[in-house]
């Protein structure tokens, strides 16, 4: 093989090495930054990858009537074969010390070059409450439902396990996991007319809830 055509060979390669290496090396970095100025989006984009994959019905900014005049706003409402998932986003710069049945949890806040220290209300617990109250509103049985505190994959986590049928608490990189494990169970699917007048008439409320907000 002449010198030249080894020569550009070895070139070719050595910039093809150097370019996976530059997107390793900022990839993350990247990502995270572009995480932190825009959460709702790169949440968002989360959940469409997986509705997108599944075939699933996807509601975003869902209004809801809480009742005694609180209302709040349902992130994603995504509607599988077998389960309708409630999907709150929560973003976290920093750490978090979470526990399942605890009310509040304990906020490691990064500002600056020091870290605040903070008690705030439990994602958990506010979704449950979301959750019964869909059911209830809906007449879907409660374990159809399926709530979920999507959080951002960099946040850190104490030592964290999420219990069967209550709130999961999901990083968003795993996401689509939980989803498909959740979908893998052997309980009956929906009936698809049924989950199709479900989703419309939460839709339709939330259209409402808005309306009346104006």
């Amino acid at each position: 093989m002449p010198f030249e055509v080894k020569l550009t060979i070895y070139i070719v390669v050595s910039v093809f090495v150097i370019g996976l290496l530059a997107v390793w090396f900022f990839y993350t970095p990247l990502r995270k930054r572009k995480f932190r100025r825009f959460p709702k989006e790169a949440f968002y984009k989360s959940v469409r990858k997986v509705a997108d994959n599944g075939d699933f019905y996807l509601v975003n900014n869902v209004k809801f009537d809480m009742g005694g005049g609180s209302i709040v706003t349902i992130d994603h409402l995504l509607g599988g074969d077998k389960f309708l998932y409630v999907i709150m986003d929560h973003y976290f710069e920093g750490a978090i010390n979470a526990k399942a049945e605890d009310f509040y949890w304990i906020y490691y806040l990064k500002d600056h070059k020091q870290t605040l220290k903070k008690e705030i209300h439990s994602p958990l617990i506010e979704t449950k409450n979301i959750v019964n109250r869909l059911s209830m509103m809906s007449g879907l049985p409660v374990n159809f439902l399926v709530g979920i505190v999507l959080i951002n994959s960099d946040c850190f986590v104490n030592r964290f396990q999420n219990v069967e049928g209550q709130v999961q608490l999901v990083p968003d990189n795993m996401l689509s996991e939980i989803i498909t494990s959740y979908e893998k169970k052997e309980v009956e699917e929906f009936n698809p007319d049924d989950l199709h007048r479900v989703i419309h008439e939460i839709h339709d409320l939330s259209e409402k809830t808005k309306q009346n907000e104006q």
